[in-house]
């Protein structure tokens, strides 16, 4: 009799990634502004801060030239990074302000980069900054919930990172529970998964999920899906709030990317050893 069994081969695989891999923009900073993701979206800069007219929000700016911008390129662990001491910031411009809307409570996103954070918000009485925004007020009253809508990220007062939606309704605000004020560079990865949530929420230092503040800390932990937080103001890295309603950002950035979809635990380990093995 003859008795035929199947064979069945395992293979070891490694992860598998979506198509939509690579990121929308990713800016070096290596002496440059140049985005050498698929969006191609040069920033520009301005010095010193200024409006070009009494309305706070309006952006008046100078040009492509980190020269003339007196942007500080300065040197990381991996070559460049770029530094913001409250004298400069970067913006995408008005004209490619629509491209970055998808960073908004009801899709997807993750935001990937090397930072640096500041202890000059633990030194002085201040509140916090931010790295990354694209936030609305709306005048003529001064900045407030009911009147400013939009997303950003940044640092706390006690080094602590932080993220938020807001709308002229309602204000959702997530931040990790440890401080990281110790001057040291740090993979930070902040995932959003489209939900608009406290719990759509992740993020990640150094390629581990870190923990939150407890949600009961904050008013909500569900944005309503009828109000948007989308609005026409362009991206913008680094602080570019003035007549001292926050403090001078003053943080290193490096190799920041922006992708459209939310990105797998895997993927986020993959890219912090990724980046460790480069010095090795």
């Amino acid at each position: 009799m003859i008795v035929i069994t199947s064979i069945v081969i395992f293979s070891a695989t490694l992860p598998i990634f979506a198509t939509n891999e690579a990121p929308l923009s990713y800016w070096k900073f290596n002496g440059n502004l140049e985005d050498s993701g698929s969006l191609n979206v040069k920033l520009l800069n301005t010095y010193p801060i200024y409006t070009c007219n009494n309305y706070v929000m309006t952006f008046c700016f100078d040009s492509h030239d980190p020269l003339l911008g007196k942007i500080n390129f300065t040197s990381t662990q991996f070559n460049k990074g770029i530094h913001f001491n409250g004298k400069s910031y970067l913006t995408s411009g008005f004209e490619n302000e629509s491209k970055y809307d998808f960073l908004n409570s009801k899709h997807q996103f993750t935001i990937e980069t090397w930072i640096t954070p500041s202890r000059l918000c633990i030194a002085e009485t201040c509140y916090h900054h931010y790295f990354i925004s694209k936030t609305q007020s709306f005048p003529p009253t001064k900045m407030s919930f009911g009147n400013v809508q939009g997303f950003a990220c940044g640092i706390q007062r006690d080094g602590s990172f932080y993220c938020y939606f807001k709308n002229p309704y309602e204000y959702l605000h997530i931040e990790t529970l440890i401080n990281y004020a110790d001057d040291l560079p740090k993979h930070l990865t902040i995932v959003h998964n489209g939900e608009g949530t406290y719990n759509g929420f992740s993020f990640y230092v150094n390629g581990e999920l870190v923990k939150k503040k407890d949600s009961d800390y904050y008013d909500i932990q569900t944005l309503r899906l009828e109000h948007q937080t989308v609005n026409n103001q362009p991206l913008v890295l680094g602080n570019y709030w003035i007549r001292n309603i926050n403090p001078l950002t003053n943080s290193t950035l490096d190799d920041l990317k922006i992708y459209d979809y939310a990105r797998t635990t895997e993927q986020i380990e993959f890219d912090y050893d990724n980046d460790i093995n480069k010095l090795k």
